[in-house]
């Protein structure tokens, strides 16, 4: 269970907020790359689907200088490291937490998202 958005205040508000946003931008973007991917016409793995959502990922992150690229590094490195580390059912929220984290160039993000895991175990 992730705490209540209201209970937190400042910076880690805002951290949760921008989480939320990734998450639900990731869980849309897989849903959409599990549809065309399933036509069995796409030659692209899931990094570079969702770079196609650069915009959106740029206007959550506060990163307008974000480019497509770099988003596709953050969410290659982070699904390598999301095989390695994290419960299958956590995909969306660790792959979230590892770009906000990235994005950010801190690890708030990272702390904020481990304490949410140890909360689910």
């Amino acid at each position: 269970m992730m705490p209540d958005k209201g209970t937190l205040w400042g910076e880690d508000q805002m951290s949760v907020s921008i989480h939320y946003r990734i998450k639900e931008l990731i869980e849309e973007t897989n849903e959409a790359f599990d549809i065309c991917a399933s036509s069995g016409h796409m030659n692209t793995d899931y990094a570079e689907f969702a770079a196609m959502s650069i915009s959106d990922f740029k206007r959550a992150l506060g990163k307008p200088d974000l480019t497509d690229r770099q988003l596709t590094r953050m969410l290659r490195k982070g699904g390598t490291k999301y095989r390695k580390n994290t419960p299958k059912d956590h995909w969306a929220m660790f792959l979230a937490g590892y770009v906000t984290n990235q994005s950010n160039g801190n690890d708030k993000a990272l702390k904020v998202r481990d304490s949410w895991q140890q909360r689910n175990k």
